[in-house]
């Protein structure tokens, strides 16, 4: 670089010269020696300086490609693992629904079973089901982000079941609290006789029925409604958190992404219940 630097001022220099008889500005001073030696060292500068521009433009644009490959990689990366928190949240919320309905379900089997088994079976619904603690008033719900993950991927029957699971689950609870709530009250004004396996069973007098007829016969209703609904909700929760696993599979491309599989008591809890209502 340092020769290159004296050539180019020697070159100016003898460019310049005023001594120079020949004009720079003919065929002769460009066909000798001083003229080809400008040339020559002024083409040397100019081809080294494009020759530079270019080749540092060249490696700064293959750093840039680089650079913003990897930031893409790096981006794709973060939504996988972001798509898969929000997959897996969603899995867990589905899988709990069912089992807190699963859950229902056996207990109301039982309060059922018991009745029958202690010579209350002809007893109206209401008397039989009784209330029931630790429902939860806050139930799960599935958020956009959830939902948008698996619109997003045209996965729509899968989003629609998971969103109406919700709504029915919500829609159960809250009618069992309110059901366990009224119930209650209206025991509490009543003269009961516990049965002998202290289920709650109860036998009422024909004034008590006289009087109370109305709120038993609004009870009775709630109590077949939920009754009713119970194993619908229980099988469609079911049926749609199978259907979850697979979907996220697809969606995420992973094969190890959980799957939700239930053993064979749960419908046969279901058949079970549905014989009382046949």
């Amino acid at each position: 670089m340092k020769a290159l630097q004296d050539l180019t001022l020697q070159a100016l220099s003898d460019f310049l010269e005023p001594s120079r008889g020949v004009s720079i500005l003919t065929w002769d001073y460009w066909t000798s020696e001083s003229g080809l030696t400008v040339a020559s060292t002024l083409l040397a500068a100019v081809l080294g300086a494009v020759f530079g521009t270019v080749g540092s433009a060249a490696i700064s644009w293959s750093i840039a490609n680089r650079t913003a490959a990897e930031q893409i990689r790096r981006d794709e990366v973060a939504r996988l693992e972001r798509d898969k928190a929000v997959a897996l949240q969603a899995f867990v919320k589905i899988f709990t629904i069912t089992n807190q309905i699963y859950s229902i379900l056996g207990l109301s089997l039982q309060m059922l079973e018991s009745a029958e088994q202690n010579g209350a079976g002809n007893l109206d619904l209401w008397q039989r089901l009784l209330p029931m603690a630790g429902v939860t008033e806050n139930p799960d719900r599935f958020d956009a982000q959830e939902a948008a993950l698996l619109i997003g991927a045209e996965e729509f029957d899968v989003a629609t079941d998971l969103l109406l699971t919700a709504e029915k689950y919500a829609s159960l609870t809250a009618s069992i609290n309110r059901y366990s709530e009224r119930r209650l009250r209206l025991t509490d004004l009543l003269s009961t006789e516990i049965a002998a396996s202290g289920l709650g069973t109860m036998k009422l007098t024909k004034e008590q029925y006289q009087k109370f007829a109305g709120q038993m016969y609004e009870l009775n209703d709630m109590a077949t409604q939920i009754c009713e609904a119970l194993p619908e909700d229980f099988e469609f929760s079911k049926a749609a958190a199978e259907k979850v696993g697979p979907a996220f599979r697809r969606i995420l491309r992973d094969r190890n992404f959980p799957l939700a599989i239930f053993p064979p008591e749960g419908s046969a809890r279901s058949a079970a219940f549905r014989k009382f209502f046949k």
